[in-house]
Parts: structure tokens; sequence; C-alpha cells
């Protein structure tokens, strides 16, 4: 079993490197009102892949 010690330098590097590599972007979506879209974005397998793909298709007909 690992450390104490060792699991916390992990998870030090861990947040390190997605704060230098990662950049999040969020949005609210209001329930009741955007049912709809709240239900098409669960039903995918990855919300972040369809989101990213779905910009780049914009982005490429614009």
């Amino acid at each position: 079993m690992p450390s104490k010690e060792y699991l916390q330098r992990k998870s030090a590097y861990i947040k390190r490197y997605q704060k230098e590599t990662y950049k999040t972007v969020s949005f609210k979506l209001r329930q009741g009102r955007d049912d709809d879209i709240l239900e098409f974005l669960n039903s995918l397998p990855s919300k972040s892949d369809f989101l990213k793909e779905l910009v780049r298709q914009y982005m490429t007909n614009k």
C-alpha cells in the first residue's frame, strides 16, 4: 500500500499538472426551461467530446 506521503505528493502533482494543462469552461442551464438540452447532453457518452466537436464544426463552417 502506498504511503500517505506518496499519495499527497501524487495528488499535488496531479493538481499542478491539471492547472497548467487544462482550462475549465462552464455554463448554466435552467431546469424546466432547458430540460430538452439537459436530457440530450445526459444521454451522451462524452459531453466534452461532443461539445468540442460541435465548436470545431462551427469554426470551420463560419
